[in-house]
């Protein structure tokens, strides 16, 4: 009788007897006596929040009108060169509840302090209203309802007119309305209890819906409590409302009257999904307490017994696991039920899972490796196929004297591009291998590439890949240069930038469009001409610098303008 042992008999036994002896008996006929110290509880809490909410926003709107005060203050007699700098300073001391603070002066141009404004800082008509009505309001503060604000989003503006001799200056804040729903769901502290504000016209301000939407630069989702909209709950005479949803679950509304912002501050509570139920067996709960208290007690006794040990036996190699960050564990169980058959599968599953990151570890290395090897055979022979062209040419030309110093470079390069492809260079043995390159075609094109170089101190012995800037610089030759048809410098220049080393190399040449930047280093950008002579991609580069790394922030950025020359940038961050 093997399913005596199994844990579904003793789950079975154990939840029949709590579910029929303390759920049914207990907690169904104690609701009576407990909804009731709930509610009343419940609603002494929610009263202790609207109170929470009134001072946070009394202070809100002092913190408001001081901003408003100091640029009042700011702007003086006449407006001053300095100010749009002192506005920034406010902003960014405010940030935490203002979406915006800015000045809109007589044309309805606007100094704001966040970037929307600053964009759009010209004259916009829509300013109008916002400007006459403050103006009108001049020396009072008005504040608006709320409304989506190109600028701010879904907002409040705190308004105040300036005199300006016989003109006005309105200075404006626009509340971060994303700042009021987080706090006011900070000071709810319960999904069960929601907030919002309602302006004095029934508007809705904020709503806990907001922070789910993932943005606060919208308008708030259409209010409806029950069958109260927002109108009805600003228009009902009474500061406590008991509602039903659909479903006939209650709800019930506190409001309480904010008077320094004219608004209406609410909180919504959520009643109980089982209260029928939970009337129906009310007269039980005299009968029936005892009686279920001790059986609760039984059955949690029996379910520590026969769940505690295994599953305290499983926390601990997983806190193992977790805490030692490897999968060298072994679950070892006796038991015959399915705590030791998941026991057992458990073990069985840590062993597969390590072999297979262990095979898949060994298999990325040698892919990596092997890309590596394949991108840096490409480089080689073009480079050779390259020089060899070049000494060609100056045999043809019957400059026989240069010949020497063009084999004496390409012999140095040999040397140097032979080597194991995986080693790493220092930076001045590759910028020693590009000036000999330099040589090479200077001689072949009876010309002068002016090689310039610009390197910080620190950098001379940076370990960069073996003929990483080669193929750039006869890029920025062959392309750059076209050849012979133009001559110019090629500078190299090396810097430390936060975290990563940047090299770039620099020409004057001919340039590109955007476009052809953009096609630079596609991968398979020569695919379609196959007998045509490749030069060596950028995109050639960009990988093995990637794969060296181990990570996609390195590689090459490529800057570039028609008729002003090239600038390919390589950002070296190592993991």
């Amino acid at each position: 009788m093997r399913w005596i042992h199994g844990i579904s008999f003793k789950l079975f036994t154990l939840c029949f007897a709590i579910l029929l002896c303390s759920i049914l008996l207990i907690s169904l006929v104690s609701y009576q006596f407990m909804r009731g110290e709930m509610v009343k509880h419940e609603r002494v809490y929610t009263e202790q929040i609207l109170l929470k909410v009134e001072q946070y926003l009394d202070l809100y709107s002092a913190m408001a009108g001081n901003l408003l005060s100091s640029v009042e203050t700011l702007v003086g007699v006449e407006l001053n060169e300095h100010l749009q700098s002192q506005v920034d300073d406010l902003y960014d001391s405010s940030l935490e509840y203002i979406n915006n603070i800015y000045l809109i002066e007589r044309d309805l141009t606007v100094t704001g302090g966040n970037i929307y404004s600053k964009v759009f800082s010209e004259a916009v008509p829509n300013r109008q209203v916002l400007y006459q009505e403050t103006v009108e309001a001049w020396p009072e503060t008005i504040i608006s309802e709320p409304y989506v604000s190109p600028y701010s989003g879904w907002t409040v503006t705190i308004s105040r007119s300036i005199r300006q001799g016989k003109d006005y200056v309105v200075v404006a804040v626009d509340l971060n309305i994303g700042s009021l729903v987080n706090r006011m769901l900070e000071l709810s502290g319960t999904e069960d209890i929601r907030l919002g504000l309602l302006s004095a016209e029934g508007n809705v301000i904020a709503w806990p819906a907001q922070a789910g939407s993932g943005s606060s630069r919208v308008a708030p989702p259409e209010l409806k409590v029950g069958t109260l909209t927002a109108r009805d709950i600003i228009n009902e005479p009474y500061q406590q409302l008991t509602v039903r949803t659909e479903q006939m679950t209650r709800m019930y509304i506190d409001k309480r009257y904010l008077p320094r912002l004219n608004w209406v501050a609410f909180s919504v509570l959520q009643g109980s999904r089982v209260e029928n139920a939970l009337n129906l067996l009310e007269h039980y709960l005299v009968y029936f307490i005892a009686f279920g208290f001790m059986v609760s007690l039984a059955a949690a006794w029996l379910i520590a017994r026969f769940i505690r040990k295994p599953l305290n036996r499983l926390m601990r190699v997983m806190r193992q696991m977790k805490a030692d960050q490897h999968l060298n564990v072994v679950i070892r169980d006796d038991r015959k039920d399915e705590f030791g058959e998941l026991a057992s599968e458990f073990s069985d599953m840590i062993r597969k899972i390590r072999h297979l990151i262990d095979n898949l570890n060994a298999s990325e290395k040698l892919k990596r490796d092997l890309e590596f090897q394949v991108l840096q055979s490409q480089i080689n022979p073009h480079f050779l196929y390259n020089t060899l062209g070049s000494i060609s040419n100056v045999v043809e030309l019957g400059r026989t004297e240069q010949v020497d110093p063009i084999i004496g470079a390409l012999i140095s390069i040999l040397e140097y591009g032979v080597a194991d492809a995986s080693d790493q260079v220092t930076l001045r043995d590759e910028l020693w291998n590009v000036e000999h390159y330099l040589l090479i075609q200077n001689i072949r094109y009876d010309g002068h590439f002016e090689f310039v170089t610009k390197v910080d101190q620190e950098l001379w012995d940076w370990p960069v890949l073996r003929l990483m800037l080669q193929p750039i610089v006869e890029n920025s030759i062959f392309h750059g240069y076209r050849g012979s048809s133009r001559m110019g410098p090629i500078r190299i220049s090396a810097w430390r930038e936060a975290e990563a080393v940047l090299i770039s190399v620099e020409d004057h040449g001919v340039g590109m469009t955007e476009e052809q930047v953009e096609a630079l280093l596609a991968p398979d950008r020569y695919s379609t001409v196959p007998h045509r002579r490749k030069r060596i991609g950028l995109y050639n580069i960009h990988k093995r610098i990637q794969l060296h790394c181990g990570n996609e922030l390195s590689g090459l950025e490529v800057r570039s303008a028609v008729g002003e020359g090239t600038t390919v940038t390589i950002r070296w961050v190592m993991e």
